[in-house]
């Protein structure tokens, strides 16, 4: 008896690996795989497309807050002196 359970579950393993063995090399199966591997390709070349667009126009703003961080820090420069702020004088006291 305990014979034939072991032989009955050997069986059903071997059925069980036969049907995946057929499935792994049925062509329909084969070609539903294949048509999902293009579908991936095409997303992950969509995602890298607008990465790239958007680390692009990251890259343009930061380029911009730069510049004009250094145009805040000098200023217009006339003949080579930098702005200076002018000193206001009200009923003695300087500001």
């Amino acid at each position: 008896m305990q014979n034939q359970v072991s032989s009955f579950k050997d069986l059903q393993k071997l059925q069980a690996n036969l049907a995946e063995m057929r499935k792994k090399t049925d062509v329909g199966h084969i070609q539903e795989m294949e048509v999902k591997r293009e579908q991936l390709g095409e997303e992950v070349n969509s995602k890298k497309f607008e990465l790239a667009l958007q680390r692009s126009s990251f890259d343009n703003m930061r380029r911009l807050e730069n510049k004009e961080k250094k145009r805040k820090k000098y200023g217009p420069v006339f003949w080579g002196n930098p702005v200076q702020p002018r000193k206001i004088q009200c009923a003695g006291w300087t500001k």
